[in-house]
């Protein structure tokens, strides 16, 4: 106990000393704010350029989008019963079997959409992530 005393208690001098940096700190804080945030933005600008020109951005290979008029999304009545949307895109028509989601549950026959799906190695179907509709097209 003797020995943490001795180390945590200041001689008058030193709370003197400490109230004055405090005071200064305080008084200049705007400033040392300052000169940390460009320092701060100086090393995460400096880490992203590199970071970003020697790793290049790559959409995964096991994405696709599909653009077109959309014509629904059903279940097959027979075996497998899955699940997939229709649409026509420059005047073809793509069947996609997809796991089942509710994305596509209000969507209009006849909308414009944008269909953002990710492709499962060795599957059969294809999961839709994001779905964007474009407002006046129904």
């Amino acid at each position: 106990m003797h020995l943490w005393y001795g180390l945590l208690s200041l001689h008058p001098w030193g709370y003197f000393s400490t109230a004055a940096v405090a005071l200064v700190v305080f008084i200049k804080r705007k400033a040392i704010g300052a000169a940390v945030l460009a320092a701060w933005k100086a090393i995460t600008g400096k880490f992203f350029r590199w970071f970003s020109k020697n790793l290049p951005n790559q959409k995964p290979t096991n994405e696709k989008t599909y653009k077109g008029v959309f014509m629904g999304y059903s279940q097959y009545s027979n075996f497998p019963h899955e699940w997939s949307f229709t649409l026509v895109e420059n005047g073809i028509e793509h069947k996609v079997p997809t796991m089942r989601s509710n994305l596509l549950s209000g969507v209009q026959p006849g909308a414009f959409i944008e269909i953002d799906t990710q492709v499962f190695p060795d599957a059969k179907v294809e999961l839709i992530r994001r779905v964007r509709v474009y407002p006046g097209t129904t």
